[in-house]
């Protein structure tokens, strides 16, 4: 691919253009869409024609950093790819590419220096803040000097692009890689590449992806949940790839191989119900109870990956024998939970239902009888969730052991099997040195925040002992350190609860962390409150990040598991581990400002660390850290970044504040979260039906393909794949079609879409077969006109 002079954009300067009023913004538009048009067509020519269009200068005591003026005084601070510090040159950008740094408007300090001027003065104060040139400060000169692509997120938007990235709040762009994830991204499979919170493990992913596409290999990309794939697949596109049916969350890909519909897969959410119907007598939690049948009763592949698949539980003796280490219940609740384990395994015959282990056993069966379906690579994301009968799977699913694992082991926070040094063994099998790559690089937690996790990590390989298997990490923090304290110690009492509820709800993206549900209910009435937006278990939070995170009773409420480890009685122990992974998960979601409160006052003696925190005794107004004012657009944005990560009511309330604050009328990402909760939560065909209709109805095609496949609407769905991808459509699907107009099963719109989307942009012709199906739908449709 030959090299080509782009558009870059530093995550500084994002922030700074959020700021910018309407006006400015579409002046910006306008300058780089003129820029980009330049770059196109004569890239050696760039710096002359920024010097005399843009007045581009160049500040030569700071060596080759430039800017160009915007709007009056509003600067650009800007670099050329030649000058910017890198470890290896990306060959496919152009050294005349140009990377924008930061965006200067100096309004206060305009204001200091326009005060001292004649206020009567009309003219004189317009044209001064149109034309008077402020100097820029050290700090925005040295952080242009120093730019580092390995230590910055950068981004990369297309010209058609730039329009939207300038406008919207939340990024739209594609982040570069450092040169570690470059080299990771094409490394020879298989893989496995662990890496913590923040290090850019999914976007390594997609890159690997595009890597495969770009040498003309087939490709699968799977991992656990429908927003992440949605999220991956927008990326995806981003890069130019339209092969979006080659990218599904795990239990999506089984059903629809399986041909089954998600009426028939069993969840979490459907589990707790059934466990709260027919187990509510047992002493345990439904989601331990969950997770212990999920990852070692149906998931485990036992010691040398040899299990008997074809039976759905692994025997009850190989369970009851399984290491303390790695399952923290006794030998009598050993034999109560599989007993649990046997009479839900007996339901699910029963009623037809099927857990993504069945779906992994299903499709043992299927890729063993049709060889066919296996595909040249797999890349695989948040491989920790998966149980090992799914990599099995997976494995077996792919022809040339061409594989991609990518994860971090220590944000596993449902006790199970997995180990990557088991998955090492497995995968590397041909290559037993061979080691996983690791990322270290953490782009989201504050500077202090990263010290801390660190130094939980030490804690745990001290009091857990290091295991080879876990691959404990100490991360390298990118953000810079400041003066400011990030970390604080609240007193517990029920008054500063009440505050920190009250500061939390004012500000989006907040968060306060508790252990799990039970934790969660007992909070709720404690403060009187049937719900709380921002309150979350650490199973809720996994995935997401925040601006601001109390972390509540995380000690306390596991008060006697922590003194075991803390009195040395948890070495070399899985379930123990876990209670740190707890603690880790809940860190590392706190991108700015972390607080702890204890109720429980001899947690104090767990000392995870040397660092003393600012402890703040009263809870008061004045804590500035977290009272900061907030635009509507942040919590538009938080609303975004809450749907994402599926967390669909509390994303409607954020969207809901947004509307109010800007009296908007526009409720189609609230109607959008509905749908998807419908979808989610649907129990019949009724309600897939329903929420592929809403999905239609505000152009959510993708997510509408998906309502209507297990709503079984055929042509409903056929419909939607010609809205987002007519490229998908088969050779078998176009003989539906053809069978759905000739039987008068359609209707006008139906028809407007096959022929603007389909007929007249010629899709795939090449294939023979293809071309004689489109003759025939031609003829289908001017039979329908002759019979109107």
């Amino acid at each position: 691919m030959n090299a080509k002079s782009m558009l870059f954009f530093s995550d500084r300067f994002h922030r700074e253009i959020r700021k910018l009023d309407k006006k400015d913004k579409e002046k910006l538009i306008n300058i780089l869409d003129d820029i980009c048009d330049k770059l196109s067509s004569s890239p050696a020519d760039i710096s002359s024609y920024l010097i005399s269009k843009y007045n581009s200068k160049k500040y030569d005591q700071y060596g080759n950093i430039y800017k160009f003026y915007a709007n009056g005084s509003h600067r650009v601070i800007y670099k050329f790819y030649k000058d910017l510090k890198k470890d290896s040159n990306n060959n496919i950008i152009d050294d005349n590419s140009i990377f924008l740094l930061s965006y200067v408007t100096d309004h206060d300090r305009q204001s200091q220096i326009a005060s001292t001027i004649n206020p009567d003065n009309y003219l004189f104060h317009e044209y001064f803040y149109e034309n008077y040139d402020v100097q820029e400060t050290e700090e925005e000169l040295t952080y242009a000097k120093d730019y580092d692509l390995d230590k910055n997120i950068t981004y990369y938007v297309t010209q058609e692009k730039i329009a939207s990235f300038i406008r919207s709040y939340h990024l739209t762009g594609i982040p570069l890689l450092n040169s570690q994830q470059q080299k990771y991204a094409k490394s020879k499979p298989p893989t496995i590449i662990i890496g913590n919170a923040g290090s850019g493990k999914t976007l390594v992913s997609i890159n690997i992806v595009d890597f495969i596409k770009n040498i003309g290999m087939n490709y699968l990309y799977l991992t656990l949940t429908d927003e992440l794939v949605e999220y991956v697949k927008n990326i995806a596109e981003e890069f130019g790839d339209e092969n979006k049916d080659r990218y599904f969350s795990f239990y999506d890909y089984c059903l629809r191989k399986l041909n089954l519909k998600k009426l028939n897969y069993m969840d979490l959410r459907k589990f707790i119900n059934w466990y709260n119907d027919n187990c509510f007598h047992y002493p345990y939690s439904p989601i331990d109870v969950w997770a212990e049948i999920r990852g070692k009763i149906k998931g485990y592949m036992e010691d040398n990956w040899d299990r008997d698949y074809s039976k759905s539980l692994i025997d009850r003796n190989v369970y009851y024998e399984i290491a303390d280490k790695y399952c923290k219940y006794d030998i009598d609740d050993r034999k109560q939970i599989y007993s649990i384990a046997e009479k839900y395994n007996w339901w699910l015959e029963q009623n037809r239902y099927y857990d993504d282990n069945d779906l992994a056993r299903l499709m043992i069966n299927l890729i063993s009888k049709n060889p066919s379906i296996k595909t040249d690579n797999i890349v695989v994301d948040e491989v920790q969730d998966l149980t090992e009968l799914q990599i099995y799977m997976i494995k077996m699913l792919c022809k040339y052991n061409s594989l991609y694992f990518i994860g971090d082991s220590n944000q596993i926070i449902s006790p199970t099997l997995f180990s990557f040094e088991r998955l090492r063994k497995y995968l590397f099998i041909n290559d037993i040195k061979k080691e996983p790559l690791i990322l270290k690089n953490n782009y989201r937690n504050d500077y202090k925040i990263v010290e801390y996790i660190n130094e939980v990590t030490k804690m745990r390989k001290k009091l857990i002992g290091h295991q080879k298997e876990e691959y404990d990490l100490e991360e390298i923090p990118m953000k810079e350190p400041t003066a400011d304290n990030k970390i604080f110690s609240i007193s517990y009492n029920i008054n500063n609860l009440e505050k920190i509820v009250q500061l939390f709800s004012e500000q989006p993206l907040s968060a306060i962390i508790v252990s799990d549900e039970l934790a969660k209910k007992k909070l709720l009435e404690k403060l009187r409150y049937n719900e709380l937006d921002f309150v979350y278990t650490v199973m809720e939070a996994k995935g997401c990040e925040y601006n601001h995170v109390l972390c509540l009773n995380l000690l306390s409420d596991n008060y006697n598991d922590w003194l075991e480890i803390f009195n040395g009685e948890g070495r070399r122990s899985s379930s123990h581990r876990y209670y740190f992974n707890l603690y880790y998960v809940s860190l590392t979601r706190a991108k700015n400002t972390l607080f702890f409160m204890e109720e429980n006052s001899d947690t104090k003696s767990f000392r995870f660390s040397g660092q003393e925190f600012d402890t703040i005794e009263t809870v008061d107004d004045d804590i500035l850290i977290i009272t900061e004012a907030k635009s509507p657009e942040e919590w538009y944005e938080a609303g975004l970044k809450l749907e994402k990560n599926s967390q669909y009511e509390k994303a409607i309330k954020n969207y809901e504040k947004y509307n109010a604050m800007t009296n908007s009328n526009d409720d189609t990402p609230i109607v959008r979260c509905q749908a998807k909760i419908l979808y989610a939560t649907g129990n019949s065909k009724d309600d897939f039906e329903k929420a592929g209709r809403i999905f239609m109805n505000i152009e959510e095609w993708e997510w509408a393909e998906k309502a209507f496949y297990n709503s079984g609407n055929e042509l409903k769905r056929l419909e939607a794949i010609l809205h987002f991808n007519p490229e998908q459509i088969k050779e078998e699907e176009l003989t539906r079609i053809i069978k759905f107009i000739e039987n008068d099963q359609v209707d006008d719109e139906f028809i407007n879409v096959l022929i603007n989307n389909y007929l007249l942009n010629l899709i795939d012709r090449s294939s023979e077969s293809i071309l004689e199906k489109t003759y025939d739908i031609e003829e289908a449709i001017r039979g329908l006109n002759n019979v109107q």
